[in-house]
């Protein structure tokens, strides 16, 4: 069984889900965006809608790369690599938040475009 403390911050947060209804609808047009804003610096559409985003890259090396640059403009990136992926599939895993900054995704985005 959960702790109490567990189960108060579970009922908690599903109290603010419900008194907030568009969060989610916030969530979904900001995810939406962002993979529009990836297709028109150049780099394919990343498939869905939904927050978890992935850039598939190729390399190992690449990932990495990217993962490293986006870390030194303070964002937070994952590199999935093999074998948690097919070889050749290695990828950039983001996750967007509804209250994802603006000033983050352009971060994101500047470090992005600099293929």
């Amino acid at each position: 069984a959960l702790a109490p403390p567990l189960c108060a911050s579970a009922l908690a947060a599903l109290n603010l889900i419900e008194s907030n209804p568009s969060w989610g609808s916030e969530l979904k047009e900001k995810s939406i965006a962002l993979r529009d804003r990836l297709s028109q610096i150049g780099w394919q559409r990343p498939v869905g809608e939904g927050p978890i985003i992935s850039i598939i890259l190729g390399s190992d090396e690449l990932a990495l790369d990217y993962q490293k640059r986006l870390e030194a403009e303070g964002l937070l990136t994952v590199a999935i690599r093999p074998p948690t992926v097919p070889e050749g599939k290695s990828r950039l895993r983001l996750v967007i938040k509804r209250n994802t900054s603006t000033k983050a995704i352009q971060q994101l985005l500047k470090v992005l475009k600099q293929k």
